[in-house]
């Protein structure tokens, strides 16, 4: 929400007049106020570039690494990811865990750019004559099980050519260690590379907002999504260009991860398990880059998910 006129302004010279540490910021009651406000830091150093005072600009553009850690623990541990009807709530996560790498990236950007990648998959979609609507007809007969089970496969192949033929979505080992490729911005934003989590993670919003049933299904070492409804189970693995497996492939994509097969590994996970992971990748990303304070908010960010 944004503030009253001139309560931004307010607050931030009271900061200023103040001039606590960083550490000791969350302590401050006007700190605090700032941050219930919930805005990004592209808003508030909107608020920093029109003071009059260099000096009080100048000590206020400091707090950016403090706001921007303090911001996203606001968000992401202030919202219910637990439930698939809260796909919203996984956006604004993912979007707020893109702060941490640019934190003037705009959220209404973010939501352009999925909106567009939803609007080709659509489009897509009904230049083929494979609606979703068309198929949530097929799915809900069950007297057409043998119909709905081949609809379902030419459409998730139609989903796979916009993301990995048209938009040229990829993965690959080496993308672990660049953080752009953790981040969704950056990957729809045109860098196009992506981490495995991070490219499920786009096809499972857009699956989701078409109305499909695609959930994550959190493996060891791998994470796929997967199609179930009634008697069809299908699974997509983004770091093949969404190449669809079925059960008895699992046995063998396990087997070549040096897994045994388990029956619980493909149970489908909730929306904060994906986030919990993102987090430890991120956690392993800044280890190797020596950065032990985000490592350390990354490790705190995880715990307080936890709870």
């Amino acid at each position: 929400m944004d503030g009253k006129p001139g309560q931004i302004t307010y607050l931030l010279q009271e900061l200023y007049s103040e001039q606590k540490h960083s550490q000791a910021l969350f302590q401050d009651d006007h700190y605090r106020h700032l941050l219930t406000l919930n805005l990004p830091w592209n808003k508030i150093f909107e608020d920093i570039d029109a003071l009059a005072d260099p000096k009080a600009r100048g000590y206020l553009r400091t707090l950016e690494k403090q706001y921007v850690q303090d911001y996203i623990r606001l968000v992401v541990n202030g919202l219910s990811l637990r439930n698939k009807v809260e796909l919203a709530n996984f956006e604004k996560a993912l979007y707020a865990m893109g702060l941490l790498r640019d934190p003037f990236f705009d959220e209404l950007e973010f939501t352009a750019q999925l909106n567009q990648l939803e609007k080709d998959t659509r489009d897509y979609l009904a230049e083929k004559e494979l609606s979703t609507e068309y198929l949530h007809d097929i799915l809900n007969n069950y007297n057409r099980i043998g119909e709905a089970k081949l609809a379902t496969i030419k459409v998730l192949k139609a989903i796979n050519e916009v993301f990995f033929e048209k938009y040229k979505l990829h993965s690959g080992s080496k993308q672990l260690l660049n953080i752009k490729s953790h981040f969704l911005q950056y990957i729809l934003g045109g860098h196009r590379k992506g981490i495995l989590l991070s490219l499920s993670s786009i096809y499972l919003i857009i699956a989701t907002r078409l109305g499909l049933p695609v959930y994550g299904v959190n493996l060891p070492r791998h994470f796929i999504l997967k199609f179930e409804y009634n008697e069809i189970e299908v699974f997509i693995d983004t770091a093949d260009s969404g190449r669809l497996i079925y059960r008895s492939g699992i046995i063998h994509l396990l087997r070549s991860l040096k897994l045994p097969y388990n029956e619980n590994f493909l149970d489908i996970c909730n929306f904060d398990t994906i986030i919990r992971r993102k987090i430890a990748n991120l956690i392993l990303l800044f280890k190797r880059r020596g950065s032990a304070a985000t490592v350390k908010f990354l490790e705190s960010l995880s715990r307080n998910l936890s709870v």
